[in-house]
This record gives structure tokens, sequence and C-alpha cells, in this order.
């Protein structure tokens, strides 16, 4: 009796013990994300398993957490899925969707990244060891999935590498929803209350700063790039852009407020004539020169520099956003802006307003009419990539903005003039130039800059550029 007694008790113990264990959430720190926020994906959650999915490519994944079996979804259910994986993914490759790293270097993830292609246009030192596959240190680690640009797997649980579609960098995506891409790959390591507190704090940011230039005076800004094989213009009017450009105070410029594509140059320059800054992303390979000047980029666009018909001509107000580029040539842009919307719009900013946060320099921006060079990314004095997650969000405060309406100096020049004096115009930052434009006449001043310098080169080469202070995504 007492023997049926205690096996009695054992059976109550470890259903209890069960029943406890199935009534836990295995998701505490739940960040559910629907359709209606916006951010091109959405998030569900049910008791041992989350449902992601990219509404950019249409792709459904299924994250299956606390070691459950893949087996226990069928195979009838199994095929809504593109991928199923068992989280948090352990190690992890990337497939010409670059733009990914940033957001992993944010979460303290970069030990997981294993592979990436094309690993050569890899811009940030903290994948400096990365190749296109995994080496044989992983072989018997497998990769668990391959963020990509569109998935092949198509829920064939047997298959690893699993594939997961990426698509933060899609321009129908505001900044902030292209920055919110982070909770996507946080939810892969379950981490995404992580996510969460730097995404706000990258938010916070933007708003900030949006909120500060709400009423400075806007300024014509035009956003073009060079199609080199069918020798069109084009200006864009995509809504990251438009976005990027309205909430940093100022007009995005072009043809009936809609992107437009110019082959004929009579009407690219019409579409230019009240444009007082242009920012340009054309890789600088699209212009078929193993070096590109101010002069090249003015002769593809059949400007003539002595022209004052054109604002940002006169006021030398050219960028382009190849201000960090790897050693190979290859922009800092298209890889990492997504990620810091923050800094995106601090650089629309400073751009116009060299005396708002006047310590502030930009990231991706240069003034490629005012001669300032592009840096190289290198890894010397580059300091270690590791980093914790607790300490990400914490160092990325570090970099605050204070709500304070910003209005600007009447007296001081919004777009900075050179001195023709050489020696005064190497290496200046661009906050630097506007004291130099103190007291020079500005038809004068023009004339001098545009005789003195629209024809020197910025050269791509090592001997020419000087390697930049390169941060970590959470340095910023």
């Amino acid at each position: 009796m007492r023997i049926i007694s205690k096996l009695f008790v054992t059976i109550i113990y470890l259903s209890i013990s069960w029943t406890y264990a199935q009534q836990q959430d295995k998701y505490p720190n739940k960040v559910t994300i629907g359709i209606q926020q916006g951010y091109g994906f959405t998030v569900e959650y049910f008791d041992t398993y989350k449902v992601v999915q990219n509404l950019i490519t249409n792709e459904k994944y299924a994250l299956v957490c606390c070691n459950q079996s893949l087996a226990n979804f069928t195979s009838a259910a199994s095929t809504s899925y593109t991928a199923i994986v068992n989280t948090p993914l352990n190690n992890v490759g990337i497939d010409n969707e670059l733009d990914a790293l940033p957001f992993f270097e944010l979460l303290g993830l970069i030990d997981k990244v294993k592979s990436a292609k094309l690993s050569a246009n890899i811009t940030s030192p903290c994948f400096a060891g990365i190749s296109d596959s995994p080496n044989a240190t992983v072989t018997t680690n497998p990769i668990d999935a391959i963020f990509t640009t569109t998935s092949i797997t198509m829920g064939d649980i047997n298959t690893k590498p699993q594939y997961i579609s990426f698509s933060a960098k899609n321009d129908t995506l505001t900044p902030l929803q292209q920055s919110a891409w982070i909770l996507y790959i946080a939810h892969f390591f379950d981490l995404e209350q992580h996510g969460q507190d730097v995404y706000n704090s990258i938010m916070e940011k933007y708003s900030c700063h949006k909120s500060n230039l709400a009423e400075s005076g806007k300024k014509n800004i035009a956003w073009t790039t060079f199609d080199s094989v069918n020798k069109a213009w084009t200006t864009h009017y995509e809504p990251y852009v438009q976005q990027l450009i309205a909430d940093a105070g100022m007009q995005l410029v072009s043809e009936k407020n809609q992107t437009s594509v110019y082959t004929d140059l009579t009407l690219f320059h019409s579409a230019l004539q009240h444009v007082e800054y242009i920012i340009d992303d054309t890789p600088a390979a699209n212009f078929n020169k193993s070096d590109l000047t101010y002069a090249e980029w003015l002769t593809t666009a059949g400007l003539n520099p002595n022209t004052n018909a054109y604002p940002f001509l006169v006021g030398l107000n050219l960028f382009r956003t190849d201000r960090f580029i790897s050693t190979s040539g290859f922009s800092d842009w298209p890889i990492r802006h997504a990620a810091r919307a923050d800094l995106a719009i601090a650089d629309v900013i400073h751009m116009v307003y060299n005396t708002y946060e006047p310590t502030y320099n930009m990231t991706w921006l240069r003034a490629f009419a005012q001669m300032e060079d592009s840096k190289f990314i290198k890894n010397t004095n580059y300091p270690t990539c590791s980093m914790n997650t607790t300490a990400v969000a914490e160092r990325l405060n570090l970099n605050s903005c204070h709500i304070n309406p910003f209005k600007p100096n009447t007296t001081i020049s919004a777009s900075p003039k050179h001195s023709n004096n050489h020696s005064l115009n190497h290496n200046l930052s661009v906050g630097a130039k506007v004291g130099i434009a103190i007291g020079v006449i500005v038809g004068v001043a023009a004339l001098a800059v545009i005789g003195t310098f629209a024809y020197r080169k910025i050269k791509y080469t090592a001997a020419k550029n000087k390697e930049g202070a390169f941060y970590r995504m959470s340095d910023m």
C-alpha cells in the first residue's frame, strides 16, 4: 500500500510539473508586429513558435523555440512556410544582402555571421575576416540560415541552411521603417526586446532631429543617380528619399513629385533649375572612370561650371554619399544607412545647416564640389568589435539629441564657401569651411572657387585618400 501511495504521489508531481511547464510563457518578452506598423514584415506568437512574414517578398517563416523538434511541423503544415528553423540561430550567412550586417553589429551578434557574399564589398572592419563561403571551422556546426534577397528552401525542414529573405533597403520603406528591420533579425535570435530597445533609441534621435528642424526653413534638394548603360539621369522621389528629406525640414525636388528618368540633358537641366543642393549616390564605376572628379561629374551631366543659372553650382552644393569607402572603393552608404536612420537625417541637416550640432561630422555625405575627399575604412586603430548585447543601447545613448528648435544663423551662409587659398582648403571639415567664407563677397568667391577647383581630381587611391575615423554602428 505504501508503494502504491508513493507511486501515486510521483505521478501527481510529474503531472503538476508537466502542466506548469506547459503553462509557462515561452516568450515573456513579446514584440508583436502587425501590418499596420508598415515595417514590411509582421511577427505573430504562438505557444512554442513565432511566425515571421516578409511582406515585401511574401515569404513566411516558422521560428520554433525551446529545442522543439521541427518534425512536429507536418509536411502539410510546412508547405505554408518558406523556411522552418529552431531559434535562437547559431551560425548564419549573408548572400548579397550586405545591408544586414550593420543590424548584426547593433545586436551584438557579429560572431554569429560565418560568411557574407560579396565579401570584397564589406566596409565594416568588424567583418574583416569574413569570406564568401564559410570556412572549415564551421563544418561541424553548420550554418543554420542564410539571409538573402529571395528564399529558396520552401519549407524543406531537412535542408540546411534554410534561406530567409531580407528587405530592409527596399525604397518603398521610410527611413525609420528600414531601421525597424533590426527587429526582424532580432526575432531569429530571440532578442526581440533588445532589438526594440535599440530601435527605440534610433527612433527617438531621428524624431528629435525632425522636430528641431521643423521650422528652420526649407531648401530645395535633388537626389540623383546616373545610369551609364542607358546614359540616363534619375531624380528620385521614392518613399525613403522623400521622407528623409522632408523629415530633415527640406523640400525634395523631382518633376511631378515622382521619380523621373532623363535621357535628354535639356530636360534634366530644367528639372535642376531651382535646386539648391544635390545629393548624388551614383557609384563611381558608373561614370566609367577609374578616378572621379567634380569636373567629370559636371561633364557627364552636361553642366557648365561657370554658369550661375543653377543655385547648387553657385553654392558648390553638390554632395555624394561616398564619404566612407572600402579599400576596394565600395561605398559604405548602401550597406549601412538603412540601419541608422538617425545618422542619415543628421547628415542631410548638417549638409544644409552646418551650425546645427557644429561638432557633428557627417557619416556618409561628403562635400564633393568643395573638394572633400572620400575616406578609406581600414583596421588600423579600429577598436575591438566585441560587444555584449546589453551595452549596445547604452552606447547608442551617448549620441544624444535634445529637443531645441533650430534657427539658422542668418549672418553666416548656410552654404560654406571656399577661399582660393589652397593651404586653407585641404582636409578641412565642412563646418570649418564656413569661417573661411566670412567677409568674402559671394560672387567673387564663387568665381574663384570654380576656377580653382572645377578640374581638380579626387582619386580613389591609397596614395590620396586618408584613413577615416570609422565607427561601429553602436558607437555613433
